[in-house]
């Protein structure tokens, strides 16, 4: 066969093949739209299946030879309320990427496209996409690869050129809502800029973003401000009662790795001009002019991880904690922290509003903070926990808003609850009401240092111990039950802050101690009478004197030991005292275990004998004048059995002409000669 006749033979086939690939394309044109809609249709049906909601697509055709146009795209929660309802949108893939099976878009365009999301009570239109109607696969989640996948996926589908028309997105909760518009949106290059409308409450305001999205080498970058003014984040006033503003916000996403199993991210997030008011934080406006931190995160297969060569900052003043998370069930927590840093720094650091009593305060050398933190839930008796701050070369220059050492003299002491000042009284021996230490019993010192301080003075100001037990009460709990509080704590808390329960309270509380003992400002013995003399001992009762008064018409200095034990009782919850008697007056057997507790600690000191602890529930008697307030409220106590008691023990003790007990048995004259040596 000559050169020509096979070349013509193979002329025929490639026309074949041509026109057969020809004939393929033709009909793929021509039907593609059939295929189209076919495809649409079964992804729609599979996504009913799914979720309890309804997936509406009423247009779906190519438009160009790449590009897809679906118009009327609605998604409706099954209580037949919208989530989302768009005009159309109209993606065009790439070429190449989709010849190797990838899809990568080229341009996207959202037109109309509304999303409503409403909470009203226990209904919203929402959560059917957090769960399905078909079963999930059992297994252990692997969260680094989940991640993973998310952040790959959705860097492949950013578009390189995305454009937004009329975008909207409501958000209701009960009677409020928010509407945030965007009348033009456009990526292009993976950079963007944007003015977003922000409505709430019939008002207006206008944020500006800017930034980039979709390269590998910068993930992602925002820069968001306000037109005039700053950037209020809406709704959460009316929801959380927080006010939150600031003035810029920067994003920054600079790496997004995945190593050895694990994903990684490096970053920043910052705030400036960040102003917050919310009753729980502080009473006033917290303001901190910069606050950032540059993380460092990773996530493994059971873990989240916040590594130490994170920095958080807060104005000038830095820190790198650690933060381990497992995931597995129970789980566990790790926290550590250990910093050495300047300590005028850090006082001048902190945010104006939080800790009004360093307001102006001048210090010198170093502070080093040492925090070593770590739980299994499912054991939280198992808590580690362990802390100290420690100075180097530390001392006050100056005083600021608050002279710490006011309580070495005499000073008028106020009383406030919820804001309002209910009482006011001087603290020293100017005030015949004042008992010095010397002059209070020793049963009654014991007693309460046992039943505050575990019976000693602590030098740091705190108690480990303490708070590692409030911490795994609280666990145990779900919730906040207990604080671990001080002597010390509970002094200034009362003589420098408010009664307010506050995140700021606990804090400045803590510091303020530790200066005080640190810097030896106040002797231990010096605290301790203080706080005898201004502590609540029942609903406006202040101090040992007025107290010992009150309840038993004795001078503190001769105060029994049952008498003790009950007083110290009534510390926590002063202005709960009468819960402590049954219904007939007498003190509540539920007592019995308290008691005995602090009567065992008083003989183990060797403040009392042991035959000081018999009877001590009946052993104490009220006076008339506590009793009637008391009584006041009658729908608890039965009136005619304590009458009948009161005129019982009115006799019996006339007839004796002594009470009937002895206070101390069998040593009375001992016991007044070790208490004057001991004091």
């Amino acid at each position: 066969m000559s050169f020509f006749q096979s070349f013509s033979k193979i002329q025929k086939w490639i026309i074949v093949i041509a026109s057969l690939i020809l004939v393929v394309l033709f009909s793929l044109v021509s039907l593609r739209n059939v295929l189209l809609i076919r495809y649409v249709e079964k992804k729609v049906t599979q996504f009913n299946r799914v979720y309890a909601a309804r997936l509406i697509v009423e247009d779906a055709h190519f438009k160009g030879f790449f590009g897809v146009y679906m118009g009327g795209v609605k998604l409706i929660s099954n209580n037949n309320d919208t989530l989302i309802d768009s005009k159309y949108i109209y993606a065009r893939v790439k070429v190449i990427p989709l010849i190797t099976g990838h899809i990568k878009f080229d341009k996207v365009q959202l037109i109309g496209f509304n999303i409503n999301i409403t909470q009203t009570d226990s209904l919203n239109n929402f959560s059917f996409l957090f769960s399905n109607k078909e079963k999930k696969k059992k297994g252990t989640v692997d969260y680094a690869n989940r991640i993973k996948k998310m952040v790959d996926q959705f860097l492949n589908y950013i578009p390189s050129s995305l454009e937004v028309t009329d975008f909207s997105l409501k958000l209701s909760w009960n009677k409020q809502s928010v509407l945030f518009k965007m009348e033009q949106f456009a990526l292009l290059n993976n950079m963007f800029s944007t003015e977003i409308h922000v409505q709430e409450n019939n008002k207006n305001n206008t944020w500006k973003a800017q930034g980039s999205l979709g390269s590998r080498e910068e993930v992602a970058l925002l820069r968001l401000y306000a037109d005039t003014g700053k950037v209020t984040i809406p709704i959460v006033k009316e929801l959380k009662g927080l006010r939150c503003l600031f003035d810029t916000l920067r994003l920054e996403l600079n790496s997004n790795t995945w190593i050895d199993t694990k994903y990684n991210s490096q970053g920043l997030i910052s705030l400036s001009g960040l102003v917050l008011e919310q009753k729980k934080i502080a009473l006033t406006e917290v303001k901190i002019e910069k606050a950032a931190c540059q993380f460092n995160f990773s996530i493994g297969k059971d873990f989240i991880e916040f590594d130490s060569t994170s920095t958080i900052s807060m104005n000038n003043y830095n820190f790198n904690p650690y933060f381990l998370v497992k995931l597995t069930s129970p789980r566990k927590i790790t926290f550590k922290m250990h910093e050495d840093f300047n300590a005028q720094t850090f006082f001048t650091s902190l945010p104006t509003g939080l800790f009004t009593n360093f307001n102006g305060i001048k210090t010198s050398g170093n502070l080093k903070l040492d925090v070593d933190f770590f739980v299994d839930m499912s054991e939280p008796d198992s808590l580690e926990f362990n802390a100290g701050l420690i100075g180097k070369d530390f001392k006050i220059v100056k005083y600021g808003e608050t002279d710490f050492s006011k309580i070495n003299d005499t000073f008028i002491h106020r009383v406030y609850e919820e804001g309002v000042e209910v009482a006011s009284f001087m603290v020293g021996p100017k005030n015949p009401l004042f008992t010095p230490i010397n002059k209070i019993s020793l049963p009654l010192k014991e007693a309460v240092k046992i039943a505050e301080n575990g019976g000693v003075y602590y030098q740091s100001g705190f108690d480990i111990y303490s708070l590692k037990q409030s911490i795994i009460q609280n666990i145990k709990k779900g919730k906040f039950v207990r604080g671990g509080s001080t002597i010390e704590m509970q002094l200034v808390k009362n003589v420098f802050l408010t009664k307010n329960k506050t995140i700021a309270r606990k804090a400045e509380e803590l510091l303020i101690v530790w200066l005080i003992q640190s810097s030896n400002i106040c002797p231990p013995d010096r605290m301790f009478e203080v706080y005898l003399n201004i502590a609540e001992w029942g609903p406006h009762i202040y101090g040992i004197n007025q107290a010992s008064k009150f309840y038993f018409n004795k001078l503190p200095a001769t105060l029994s030991v049952p008498e003790s034990i009950f007083l110290a009782s009534i510390l926590p919850r002063p202005k709960w005292y009468k819960y402590s008697f049954s219904k007939d007056g007498n003190l509540d057997k539920k007592n019995q275990a308290y008691f005995s507790r602090i009567a065992s600690s008083l003989v183990k000191r060797g403040t009392i004998l042991p035959a000081d602890t018999l009877n001590l529930l009946w052993r104490v008697k009220l006076r008339a004048e506590s009793k009637a307030l008391m009584l006041k409220d009658t729908s608890y106590f039965d009136m005619n059995a304590i009458q009948q008691q009161d005129e019982e023990f009115f006799n019996q003790t006339k007839k004796n002409k002594r009470p009937p007990f002895n206070l101390f048995p069998q040593r009375d004259k001992n016991e007044s000669r070790r208490n004057r040596r001991n004091q």
